[in-house]
């Protein structure tokens, strides 16, 4: 019996790992919700990524337009360096 009222997805992933080290233990079901669910609805529910997985996932996501807006700003000052440069060699020369 595994109970867990903070997030249904971890307890679901912690007792599928202690299973594969002990054969003893087998979910046959669960209850979600106050719904029975089956056997085959807990191990979907046991390879879902948890919330703080998700929320890792979806920082990541912001981050990285962050990043590519930065480094495109950065080429944009970059560029406008060189052609300032080639300008001032060309009118030196």
């Amino acid at each position: 019996i595994l109970f867990n009222m903070e997030d249904e997805v971890s307890g679901t992933k912690v007792l599928y790992k202690f299973a594969k080290d002990n054969e003893l233990i087998k979910p046959n079901g669960g209850i979600l919700e106050d719904k029975i669910i089956s056997k085959e609805k807990v191990d979907v529910l046991s390879t879902v990524p948890g919330r703080e997985e998700i929320i890792i996932k979806f920082m990541q996501c912001l981050k990285g337009p962050a990043f590519g807006i930065a480094g495109c700003m950065n080429n944009v000052n970059a560029s406008l360096v060189r052609a300032i440069s080639a300008v001032s060699k060309k009118q030196s020369n």
